[in-house]
């Protein structure tokens, strides 16, 4: 029986010890659980959020500069080189153009 008034100290100050060690380890595991939903919560908004962004730049109105660029490359080729009398054809199809897209011309 030598050892057992010793073993009793031991047990109950070891108990401690493993105590925090089990709640360090909970802690940890719903630390990680939290942090993982959180996760979730913004990769799903996140994913969400991506279509009304590509909607918001769709819906954003067109410059008159950046419309028509195949009609307005011709038109402005037939320029330079023929001068503006000789493209009238030319011109009023980048007109037409510019008109179908919603630009008063």
């Amino acid at each position: 029986m030598k050892g057992s008034p010793r073993s009793t100290p031991d047990v109950v100050q070891a108990a401690p010890r493993c105590v925090r060690k089990v709640a360090r380890c909970l802690l940890l595991l719903l630390l990680f659980i939290f942090f993982r939903k959180i996760m979730s919560t913004i990769s799903a908004a996140s994913v969400e959020a991506a279509p009304a962004i590509e909607g918001a730049q769709e819906k954003k109105p067109l410059k008159p500069c950046c419309a028509c660029p195949e009609t307005k490359k011709a038109r402005d080729a037939c320029i330079i080189e023929k001068g503006e009398e000789s493209c009238t054809n030319l011109i009023e199809a980048h007109k037409e153009c510019m008109r179908a897209l919603g630009f008063k011309i």
